[in-house]
């Protein structure tokens, strides 16, 4: 295994762990489903968080150069899966026999979800900010929403203004999955200083870019 594929692994893995806590989440509310008040807007939310996990892994395959050669970009790309590991601890409660109103318990968290997708999009915006990539773009439209929506859900602690969010942040989710084409992988190798200058580019393969 190469240096380059022992590191995408281990994002793997630690993606891989965010991801099979949703699975393992909704296993539980499908197993004791009759002790579950069910609620349209906490399933909603969990399948957005999932999907952004989701795509930001897949995008993730896209960068090995930079991955591999700057430590802050894979530094970047560990936090991303943590995030949505530890947001997916907070969306599912612990069943300990008693029923659960979810209606109840996701009103109970909205800010703590808020901070967890206001923290994503803000690393996310920071990155490009910090490499000086495009902010207005179709992938800046969506951080800025993000970045609103969130600092909405922590303000106004509104179960209501939720749901609303969500709604458009699933349809935002579908249409980037549908739209948005993933640009060349020359435009995301950005070396760390001290890169020695014998390392080129891999343009050999397509590169996914997260929102």
């Amino acid at each position: 295994m190469s240096y380059q594929e022992f590191i995408i692994a281990f994002e793997t893995l630690i993606s891989g762990f965010a991801a099979a806590r949703f699975f393992q989440g909704w296993g539980e509310m499908i197993k004791y489903r009759r002790k579950f008040s069910y609620y349209w807007g906490h399933t909603l939310t969990t399948l957005v968080a999932f999907f952004i996990l989701i795509q930001q892994w897949w995008g993730a395959f896209g960068r090995p150069m930079a991955i591999v050669h700057n430590i802050w970009d894979f530094t970047f790309l560990l936090t991303i899966p943590a995030i949505f590991y530890f947001m997916s601890v907070q969306f599912f409660p612990n069943y300990r026999g008693q029923t659960v109103v979810l209606r109840h318990y996701f009103q109970k968290n909205l800010r703590i979800y808020g901070l967890y997708f206001f923290l994503y999009f803000f690393i996310l915006t920071m990155r490009y900010i910090y490499y000086d990539l495009p902010m207005w773009d179709e992938r800046g439209l969506t951080r800025a929403a993000g970045l609103v929506f969130s600092l909405a859900m922590i303000i106004t602690n509104s179960r209501r203004l939720t749901e609303v969010i969500m709604v458009i942040s699933g349809s935002m989710v579908i249409w980037f999955f549908s739209v948005v084409e993933p640009p060349e992988v020359q435009d995301l190798y950005i070396p760390s200083p001290g890169t020695p200058t014998e390392i080129r580019r891999d343009t050999t393969q397509p590169a996914m870019q997260n929102p």
